[in-house]
């Protein structure tokens, strides 16, 4: 038993399948949750929405790539202030550049990966910002343009003839920056600064279109 694990185990571990080796586009959608960080004392629900885009992913070295994406992305959380509830929503284009690293890549069987990068997004919309302004009497509040974050998870792929592939992703981000423009306090921490910042997880599915050479 011994002997035959010693054989099974390199050969799922190091057997690549030829079309994983080579530069694919992707398109994916799918389930997004998100809520604000930084001020969870008035933040309950989370909000749930639809993340799609598209991606681009290139192999660098061995099992190393770099995968590039586009995404709409809807963030923000519902929030309520005392007796007052309110739908606090901001919607991104997102850019994100995750290194992904290979760590199983059978034949015929799905591929395993770790991803983890940076991401930039820029606002599209808001809604809901009035309930900051009316809570901190303040005339309106304003939130970035531009949110910056890590993104990291874990995705599998399997391909499905030799010019598709099936590709599935499970993404967390976290906001490194604050997203409100409008400078808050809160009076229940001693008037302690408040930064809010993104977060959230995605569960995205897509289809992938490997490119083929042609010799």
């Amino acid at each position: 038993m011994k002997y035959f694990m010693g054989i099974i185990i390199p050969m799922v571990l190091f057997w690549s399948a030829p079309v994983f080796g080579q530069t694919t586009f992707a398109i994916k959608g799918g389930w997004n949750l998100t809520n604000f960080g930084g001020y969870v004392g008035y933040f309950g629900s989370p909000r749930t929405g639809v993340k799609i885009g598209a991606s681009v992913t290139v192999p660098i070295h061995s099992r190393l790539g770099l995968q590039i994406s586009g995404d709409y992305v809807p963030k923000g959380g519902n929030a309520a202030f005392y007796y007052e509830g309110t739908k606090t929503y901001i919607d991104y284009i997102e850019f994100s550049g995750l290194a992904t690293f290979t760590l199983i890549a059978p034949r015929r069987l799905p591929v395993f990966s770790i991803l983890i990068g940076p991401t930039v997004a820029f606002k599209i919309r808001t809604n809901g910002s009035e309930a900051f302004a009316r809570r901190y009497w303040k005339d309106e509040f304003e939130f970035k343009t531009i949110d910056f974050g890590i993104a990291g998870g874990v995705g599998t792929e399997i391909a499905i003839s030799k010019r598709v592939t099936f590709k599935a992703e499970l993404v967390l981000i976290q906001g490194v920056s604050a997203v409100n423009k409008t400078t808050i306090y809160d009076s229940n921490s001693g008037n302690e600064k408040v930064n809010l910042t993104n977060r959230g997880i995605s569960l995205c599915a897509g289809i992938g279109f490997p490119y083929v050479r042609r010799d």
